[in-house]
């Protein structure tokens, strides 16, 4: 079972999920990636033209949320170099776009 933590942050996976269902075709969430021997887990997933959209959800803003975050999305863009990738960090306070978008 899981903790309260971990079913607050789904619970906002999924809203994040229903809310953005009418604006993209391509939309995935808690999709496992491997590739380069780089392997991970990204929230929510979703493609909008030549672009591919990583969101990484945290349960609270915060700097070390933040950092995560951004660790997060480097590891997607090593294990995929080559796709035009913008991320989006979403928390219940705050949405902020993850710099180093190709």
């Amino acid at each position: 079972m899981k903790d309260k933590a971990e079913q607050k942050h789904d619970r906002i996976v999924n809203t994040t999920y229903q809310r953005l269902m009418k604006h993209y075709v391509t939309l995935e969430k808690f999709l496992p990636y491997s590739n380069n021997g780089i392997s991970g887990e990204i929230d929510i997933f979703a493609e909008r033209g030549p672009w591919n959209h990583f969101y990484e959800i945290k349960s609270h803003y915060s700097h070390k949320s933040l950092a995560r975050a951004k660790e997060q999305f480097a590891r997607f863009r090593s294990a995929y170099p080559g796709l035009l990738i913008k991320g989006i960090y979403v928390t219940p306070e705050r949405v902020l776009r993850l710099r180093g978008d190709k």
